[in-house]
């Protein structure tokens, strides 16, 4: 009875390793990853990430429904037949669009009737903004600058706020955009992040300030615009 008893556990702990997270669940589906973590995504994005449904049970599996909760969650899709055949897999696409910023939680449920059901994790963390700057200058104020001239750059850093890469779109806004001037190495798919460099070219005399923007958040540049000074000779 003892050596039946260690070989039914032996079993189970093979099953359970080479199934993966589902192995040991209430359903006869192997599903890969199961949980599901959409890291950080910024308010009015939408991302999509799959779990793949395979029928390594030696017989047919009936998946009577396939429901995702949660806040933010949503079943994208999935091919999954009514009855999943031996051997045979499916995928369940699920999205996650964060309604406000903070932690989401959510529940993927696969029903396969008399097999059992089988219950994941989602998650999420939504936030404000796809990039930040950051690494700001010591002073975001131009030296006195005569009209035609240009000052020393100031650099300041763009960086990604979420976990996949996206277009900065590093553009100039604010009162004076045209007294700025601004290049950045960001690209169209930043992953970390990059650099934007400006500086100062005022067209006329006075007190100016400038805004680089990225999505709705922005960082103020000043300076001031003097009238050349003309040196007569003796």
């Amino acid at each position: 009875m003892i050596r039946r008893l260690t070989l039914v556990l032996a079993l189970i702990l093979a099953l359970a390793v080479a199934g993966g997270s589902s192995a040991l669940g209430a359903g006869a589906l192997d599903v890969a990853p199961g949980d599901i973590d959409f890291g950080r995504v910024a308010l009015g994005d939408t991302k999509t990430k799959a779990d793949s449904l395979t029928n390594n049970s030696g017989a047919d599996v009936d998946i009577v429904s396939i429901a995702v909760t949660g806040g933010g969650f949503d079943k994208a899709g999935d091919d999954c037949p009514g009855t999943l055949s031996g051997g045979a897999g499916c995928t369940v696409s699920v999205s996650y669009s964060p309604t406000s910023t903070g932690g989401d939680t959510g529940t993927l449920t696969i029903d396969e009737g008399a097999a059992g059901t089988d219950t994941f994790t989602l998650s999420g963390t939504g936030v404000a903004h796809r990039f930040l700057f950051t690494n700001p200058p010591a002073s975001a104020d131009f030296a006195d600058t005569a009209v035609g001239d240009t000052s020393g750059s100031k650099q300041i850093s763009v960086t990604n706020n979420t976990d996949y890469p996206d277009n900065p779109n590093v553009h100039l806004g604010g009162s004076n955009p045209g007294d700025i001037n601004e290049s950045d190495n960001c690209g169209s798919s930043v992953s970390s992040e990059c650099t934007a460099t400006v500086s100062f070219q005022p067209n006329s005399h006075g007190a100016k300030s400038t805004n680089p923007l990225i999505d709705d958040a922005s960082y103020s540049f000043t300076g001031t615009a003097v009238q050349p000074v003309d040196v007569t000779p003796l």
